[in-house]
């Protein structure tokens, strides 16, 4: 059985969350919405089993929008789960009144989510007629050719690259070549691939542009979308538009290794092998929390700053998790990436003095390194640990004649067993 699902907020992080919810509860296919209006549109013209909308989008007007949905027959009984920071009992008897499921309020804690969710999706399925519990995923299908391979869509100009990756996977997996952008998302919109692999500076459509545009399309948001670059450290790292980024060495063994690791998740070294047996003992003991529960953690602390400062940031947040061979340790690094004028405005919010704004306000862009610390550090100590800062880094590019924009670096290290309770601890907050 698949369940529809629309879901309506701006928020990228707010949204993962609850499609983590939905997901582990049950066979679901799930449209993300930013903007209220194509929500409503969305709501009106397409058939759903459940729609969940963030009254924060616009909350002078959340009555007439949701008057706006019912007032079409076919949605007069759809579940309703809005999300909203705060409530007065006048709002909420309002809300009631309009015939909503349940209100879930932010920040959202894990657990009662859970808890609600998973009970309106139980009374969804129960009411669900028996020819649509045999329904098969239809993105499931797609993903897959006949002979039951995965499709890979390798967007590449290089055409020795292209001969030597089909050689390498080409027996595996079904792989279909797009020569440019255009021609790469035309081929999946046809094939539904559930791998896509974009390579730098591909013609007619960007590699960012490309990324975005399959996102946008029904189903895109689960599609894993890797960059090739030669420059590891390249921006398109600073995006949740990529699952991840594998270097494009020289030498194809080289590539070969690195796409194992970061694609197909395999474990290259001996002490990656013995890691990966540690973290699952430790997963098992702490309720199955993992290094990128950890890395989520952090990134919505981070989140919550920028949210409470009332400042959107330009880019989204980068989180990454490394192991330490020689020390045994895990290295996470969180990134923001924003204007120089909102990275002034959250430093105001996290040292809680003004600070003069500055094109060159470098000591200001410190405090918002400092207060992040402190922010972070103060979540894990409520658990009684603490973790030592590794490294602060603040780098500038000038984005036009007018502002800068600004990549903050900041490094947390600990040994594994502290960094898991750590990951344990910050997931009641995600």
């Amino acid at each position: 059985m698949s369940i529809r699902i629309l879901i309506g907020d701006r928020d990228k992080d707010t949204r993962d969350i609850i499609k983590r919810i939905l997901s582990s509860s049950c066979k679901c296919k799930i449209t993300e919405i930013e903007e209220v209006r194509d929500f409503i549109t969305a709501a009106i013209n397409q058939d759903f089993d459940m729609a969940i909308l963030d009254l924060d989008i616009q909350p002078q007007n959340t009555d007439k929008i949701i008057s706006v949905i019912r007032s079409v027959h076919s949605n007069d009984k759809l579940p309703l789960v809005v999300l909203a920071s705060a409530l007065d009992k006048e709002k909420i008897i309002s809300l009631l009144k309009l015939g909503i499921a349940d209100i879930i309020l932010k920040p959202i804690y894990q657990n009662s989510a859970s808890d609600k969710l998973k009970g309106l999706l139980k009374v969804i399925s129960d009411k669900k007629p028996d020819s649509q519990m045999e329904e098969t995923s239809d993105e499931a299908e797609e993903s897959q050719d006949s002979s039951g391979k995965t499709k890979f869509l390798l967007v590449e100009h290089d055409k020795q690259f292209r001969s030597q990756f089909t050689r390498l996977y080409g027996d595996k997996y079904d792989i279909t070549i797009a020569d440019n952008g255009q021609e790469g998302l035309n081929l999946f919109e046809k094939l539904r691939p559930g791998f896509v692999f974009v390579s730098e500076q591909i013609k007619i459509i960007n590699e960012r542009a490309l990324a975005q545009k399959i996102r946008a399309i029904p189903g895109g948001t689960e599609v894993k979308i890797y960059f090739f670059s030669t420059v590891l450290k390249s921006t398109a790292m600073k995006s949740n538009l990529f699952n991840g980024v594998v270097e494009k060495s020289a030498s194809m063994e080289t590539f070969n290794k690195e796409f194992r690791k970061v694609v197909l998740g395999e474990e290259t070294s001996l002490f990656q092998k013995v890691g990966k047996v540690l973290r699952s003992e430790l997963a098992s003991q702490i309720g199955s929390i993992s290094a990128g529960e950890f890395k989520r953690a952090i990134g919505m602390e981070i989140s919550l700053i920028s949210q409470s400062s009332e400042v959107k940031i330009a880019n989204e947040i980068l989180a990454s998790v490394e192991l330490i061979d020689d020390k045994k340790e895990i290295s996470v690094t969180v990134g923001l990436f924003g204007s120089s004028k909102d990275m002034l405005l959250i430093a105001e919010k996290v040292t809680g003095a003004p600070v003069p704004f500055s094109g060159q306000a470098i000591e200001a862009i410190g405090g918002v390194v400092a207060g992040i610390s402190d922010r972070i550090n103060h979540v894990l100590s409520q658990s009684g640990i603490t973790l030592n800062p590794q490294s602060f880094k603040v780098n500038n590019r000038l984005e036009n004649k007018l502002s800068y924009e600004w990549d903050i670096e900041v490094g947390l290290k600990g040994p594994q067993n502290e960094l898991y309770k750590a990951a344990a601890y910050c997931s009641k907050f995600v």
